[in-house]
């Protein structure tokens, strides 16, 4: 996959995440948020004020075979990252929030770029 399809298809599925959490009642309030250490697909507020920092996998139906299912790309480097993420983000907030947590989502995307499944793991790490 050249860096053109792999960056559509991150982003593809980054809006399918943002529309899916929206769907359940969380308010996304960043996106693509960067800092020094890296980046943070999504940021979002869930309906109990907790803070979440949400990283998000997706793979194209075609490719699930190759490079298997898209949570398992998650690495414990990843996770580091997000929460070196989290801290510069939180240190910039006037106040802390009630509490904070990691989710990550897994998008399989069709052929046409479409969302045919969605799993979100609560608290992954």
């Amino acid at each position: 996959m050249n860096g053109g399809r792999r960056k559509a298809t991150g982003a593809a599925g980054e809006a399918a995440a943002a529309a899916y959490l929206r769907s359940v009642g969380y308010a996304v309030v960043a996106s693509n948020w960067r800092c020094r250490y890296g980046e943070v697909d999504l940021v979002a507020e869930a309906k109990d004020g907790a803070l979440v920092f949400v990283e998000v996998r997706t793979r194209s139906e075609g490719t699930l075979g190759r490079f298997g299912a898209p949570l398992e790309s998650i690495t414990p480097k990843k996770q580091a990252t997000l929460r070196r993420c989290a801290q510069s983000y939180l240190q910039r907030l006037p106040s802390a929030p009630a509490a904070v947590r990691f989710d990550c989502i897994g998008v399989v995307l069709d052929a046409d770029g479409r969302s045919v499944s969605i799993n979100h793991v609560d608290n992954a790490f």
